[in-house]
């Protein structure tokens, strides 16, 4: 009488394997973004929050219109550097553009890249792209705002002064939130300027 042998399916011992090492890298991946989004909220940075921001003036790749951090004051600023090399600078772009189509005179939203401005004029134009691409030849700016990796996302309030800075792909939940932040401090400051009453003096006949 013949013995049925039991079948060895190693397919199953490869896709159990898989599975476990899909959970892992799924575990770590949420572990690194938990941290990425709590910098991102606050904590941390290369730039002094309260600070005045370092002013500059670029070219923006279209047109060659310079925009200066200047001209802006009054209305919160979010810098994004860039590269169109870097895979989750590209990744974030989409959501950066919506980002600043969303804004409707409430913040400005400004990238900036050190690269040629053929090729992110190129790249631009081949995604559509609405939001400022500034130049920033030599990395001058990159370099002002303590740049050392990229995308690299700078809040500036307004009144020029730096709010936070972080690396890393944005939430834009997030960058709402200090933008919130910052529109309460600004209502808030200003309910407590106090003006002087106005002096009446009555006209003696």
């Amino acid at each position: 009488m013949d013995e049925t042998k039991p079948q060895n399916w190693p397919w199953r011992a490869w896709l159990r394997e898989a599975l476990i090492t899909a959970l892992i890298l799924g575990s770590i991946y949420l572990v690194v973004r938990h941290f990425q989004l709590e910098a991102q909220r606050g904590g941390g940075g290369n730039l002094t929050p309260g600070v005045q921001a370092t002013p500059f003036e670029l070219q923006e790749v279209r047109d060659g219109k310079k925009i200066s951090l200047a001209s802006l004051k009054g209305r919160p600023v979010v810098l994004n550097f860039w590269a169109t090399w870097c895979p989750t600078c590209v990744a974030e772009m989409p959501n950066v553009d919506r980002f600043h189509a969303q804004a409707k005179g409430r913040y400005v939203v400004l990238t900036i890249s050190s690269e040629s401005p053929y090729k992110l004029r190129d790249y631009i134009v081949d995604e559509d792209l609405q939001v400022p691409v500034l130049y920033d030849r030599g990395g001058r700016v990159s370099k002002a705002y303590a740049v050392d990796s990229i995308p690299t996302t700078v809040i500036i309030d307004g009144q020029g002064k730096l709010v936070h800075d972080f690396s890393g792909k944005a939430d834009l939940d997030i960058l709402e939130e200090h933008l919130d932040r910052d529109r309460k401090s600004t209502r808030r400051n200003s309910s407590h300027v106090v003006t002087s009453p106005a002096v009446f003096r009555e006209n003696k006949k």
